[in-house]
């Protein structure tokens, strides 16, 4: 991994993980240019990522979930065994619903495709700094779907329970 910094420690500090190279560095280059962020540091992989939160601290973590040697699910869930107040954002091209899910119930704090314009990105690392859950519009309509059908497995579960007494 490579580490970055500004020295100033009133700054919301970022760690990235991507395995794409000039896609972490893209990152940076964005992020940085708000003055109250400060790009800590970047990894390939899920294993780098966690040495990365070891020795750094960050305020917020950018997550890919697609990467390689441990992927950002799995990093997800260290993160948050160690460090539940660290914020973690999932930035994706991945919409499918099992990693979605997974982030979600492994208490991912956003989660966000990467075709996200740049302002919409800070815009979601400073509400979720401020304590919010934010997602993609697409993400959320998963969701959304995925709820119905839990909601409507239950409905018919109690239906049944009811009419058939199980006990």
């Amino acid at each position: 991994y490579r580490k970055r910094t500004r020295g100033e420690s009133n700054l919301v500090k970022i760690a990235i993980a991507d395995d794409q190279v000039l896609f972490r560095d893209m990152l940076s280059i964005i992020l940085t240019q708000d003055h109250t962020f400060e790009v800590i540091g970047s990894a390939g992989d899920g294993n780098e990522i966690l040495q990365l939160c070891d020795e750094e601290k960050p305020d917020i973590v950018l997550l890919d979930v697609n990467m390689p040697v441990a992927d950002g699910i799995f990093a997800l869930l260290k993160i948050k065994e160690k460090y539940p107040h660290m914020k973690v954002i999932m930035l994706t091209t991945f919409e499918e619903e099992d990693y979605l899910l997974n982030a979600c119930t492994n208490a991912a704090d956003g989660y966000l495709l990467k075709d996200t314009k740049p302002e919409t990105l800070i815009n979601t690392i400073k509400c979720v700094n401020d304590g919010l859950f934010v997602m993609h519009r697409s993400v959320q309509q998963c969701m959304v779907k995925q709820l119905a059908k839990a909601l409507q497995t239950e409905k018919i579960t109690e239906i049944a329970d009811e009419r058939f007494d199980f006990d």
